[in-house]
């Protein structure tokens, strides 16, 4: 598995609670996206409600990819942030050197109101857009301001499924492997006479 996005917990929030909140996140690879995982917490107190995610190609905005929308899922937040994954019913395909936008979407709920964690950083597009909750994903406008939320997608990379550092430690145990048959020694056999 692989990921791309950003897996840092931020020290800034912004409401999820009927509104989309997103970033722009650049896929380094072909792939499937298996999930999207997102730092969420409540305002103050507690807060339940559902709460789902989706990805669309940066290029257009129209709707989420084919099969980019995830599960939805009932969740209890507090004031501690904390990692959230949503799975993807039907893994969508995901193409090399593209830009996705990774978002999140919350219901009212009960409480207070749902939270995405984010940090500064002027060179991400980020989208924060009123929207009341509902079953239908519809488009988002252009982005009109820049920050990078708390979020994040896992892939499997196409042609095997494994990442680099992961294909670099087998690629050392295999050479270690090899090196070692090189230390072993056999006793000498006498001809086989007939």
């Amino acid at each position: 598995m692989a990921t791309f996005g950003y897996e840092t917990i931020g020290s800034l929030g912004s409401t999820l609670s009927n509104y989309k909140d997103a970033s722009q996140y650049t896929c380094p690879e072909d792939g499937t996206a298996q999930s999207i995982t997102a730092a969420l917490k409540a305002s103050s107190g507690t807060w339940e409600g559902h709460v789902k995610c989706a990805i669309y190609k940066a290029s257009d905005l129209s709707s989420p990819i084919t099969n980019g929308e995830t599960e939805e899922k009932t969740l209890t937040l507090n004031t501690t942030a904390a990692w959230f994954t949503f799975n993807f019913p039907t893994p969508p395909t995901l193409e090399a050197n593209t830009d996705y936008v990774l978002c999140a979407w919350a219901d009212t709920g009960s409480g207070s109101t749902a939270r995405m964690l984010r940090d500064d950083d002027a060179s991400v597009n980020r989208w924060y857009v009123s929207a009341t909750y509902s079953d239908t994903w519809g488009d988002l406008p252009a982005s009109d301001r820049t920050g990078k939320f708390s979020i994040y997608c896992t892939y499997t990379p196409s042609g095997g499924g494994l990442s680099i550092p992961v294909a670099m430690r087998h690629y050392r145990n295999l050479r270690t492997a090899i090196a070692s048959t090189r230390k072993l020694t056999f006793p000498k056999i006498a001809p086989l006479r007939i």
